[in-house]
């Protein structure tokens, strides 16, 4: 089961322990949250390709369970991502020496041209072929060509790395350009335009540390833990309290309209203040203090510091052409993102306490006791189909330890929990 090749990251039948990373942190529902296209253009999002952004997070898992130390707190806390990359570092080596040898030899676009004729000839021969299509489609290829010629030597002029294109085979899996990458705060490019950011062909590769902290800062989870206008602290705040806290929060009230007012002129945080009136504080303040940490990103992923208001005193969400023509006549004025929360609840008063936002706490919370017992209490319901109970706590108290003594191993943690009574005797 650990070792179980995904082959297609899209076939609903994945192996079981990316199965349960799935289920556990929700990222694969990314692209249920609808997001709209008039954002898409106006708020700087080139590409909203949300299968890659579940793909990079998948790799992500897939090596530290391949490392297989300290499996639980890397999850939470690594700021290592894999980008646009296929996952397997020989491979992506080996295809990229190839393709730079390829199109970097004298004769590239020439041998692609003759390379596309003899497919016509086939073609001719066994269907037709009108000289005025032959002429279409050699007139393609070899602008094709030229365009890939172009644009590796303007990034290797520039002394970056350009991104190969991957084909989409079960290797690859169709990685064929850098246009998806705004949600990592990197610069979008497609094939026809000069690369900006210089891609490692080895990866996972550290991205700012003070910017990104494991999977619960990855583009993917913060999208599919996101409405489809902005962000949403309140179900973010639960999954950490339950996922990570091992908390139980009742159901909303009968009689309470659960919505955030809406205000142009008020961030999202200021906006959910009266949520902290006596009554609703009750339950929101095992809510709001976490979830609120995760507005240094916005709702697409990426990272941010301030937020941008008009002439009006209105929010600005574009970042299109318009913004920065906006930011360069001084028409916008700032104000700094709060993410400022807290930690309760976690039985330890060194991981309990004020954090200045989402990664602070996740290096906190993500190696503490609590976060570790209740990732491994979520795994032994997902192996056995249903809650603990009272009589399952010597297999949990012996999970936890064989993880322990073995570097904090995923894989001693699921043997031991596979060999158990717990599961050996399950009903």
């Amino acid at each position: 089961m650990l070792n179980d090749d995904p082959g297609n990251w899209s076939n609903p039948r994945l192996p079981r322990i990316m199965r349960f990373f799935e289920q556990f942190f929700g990222f694969d529902k990314a692209g249920d949250v609808f997001k709209d296209n008039q954002r898409k253009n106006l708020e700087g999002i080139r590409q909203w390709n949300t299968n890659v952004l579940i793909h990079d997070a998948k790799m992500l898992i897939e090596h530290v369970l391949k490392n297989d130390r300290d499996v639980i707190a890397e999850l939470l806390t690594t700021n290592q991502y894999f980008v646009a990359h296929p996952g397997d570092n020989e491979y992506a080596r080996e295809f990229y020496d190839e393709k730079i040898a390829k199109v970097t030899a004298p004769g590239y676009v020439e041998n692609e041209i003759a390379e596309k004729e003899k497919q016509l000839i086939e073609r001719r021969e066994k269907s037709g072929l009108s000289d005025e299509k032959w002429q279409k489609e050699i007139a393609r290829v070899k602008k094709k060509a030229e365009l890939v010629v172009k644009r590796f030597r303007a990034a290797l002029d520039l002394g970056i790395t350009p991104h190969p294109d991957f084909p989409f085979t079960r290797k690859s899996r169709g990685l064929a350009d850098l246009i998806y990458i705004t949600p990592y705060n990197l610069p979008a490019t497609g094939r026809s335009e000069t690369q900006e950011w210089d891609w490692p062909v080895e990866q996972p590769f550290e991205m700012p540390a003070d910017q990104r902290a494991g999977i619960l800062t990855h583009p993917a989870w913060l999208a599919a833990w996101s409405l489809n206008d902005g962000n949403d602290p309140i179900h973010r705040g639960i999954w950490v309290r339950e996922k990570l806290l091992a908390g139980k929060l009742g159901d909303v009230p009968p009689d309470v309209d659960a919505k955030v007012a809406i205000d142009p002129h008020k961030t999202l945080r200021e906006r959910m203040e009266p949520l902290r009136a006596e009554r609703c504080w009750n339950c929101h303040h095992k809510i709001n203090p976490l979830g609120e940490t995760f507005e240094i990103f916005d709702d697409w992923g990426r990272f941010r510091t301030e937020v941008y208001f008009g002439k009006d005193r209105e929010i600005v969400h574009r970042r299109d052409s318009q913004f920065e023509r906006m930011k360069k006549k001084g028409e916008l004025t700032t104000k700094p993102v709060n993410a400022a929360g807290a930690i309760t609840g976690s039985g330890d008063p060194s991981v309990d306490g004020e954090v200045k936002n989402a990664v602070e706490m996740l290096h906190r919370l993500g190696r503490s006791d609590r976060a570790r017992q209740s990732v491994i209490r979520h795994l032994f319901r997902y192996f056995m189909g249903r809650n603990e109970m009272l009589s399952d706590s010597k297999t949990l108290i012996a999970a936890e330890q064989a993880s322990l003594q073995n570097k904090g191993s995923f894989q001693a943690l699921v043997i031991s929990l596979l060999s158990s009574d717990s599961f050996l005797y399950r009903r």
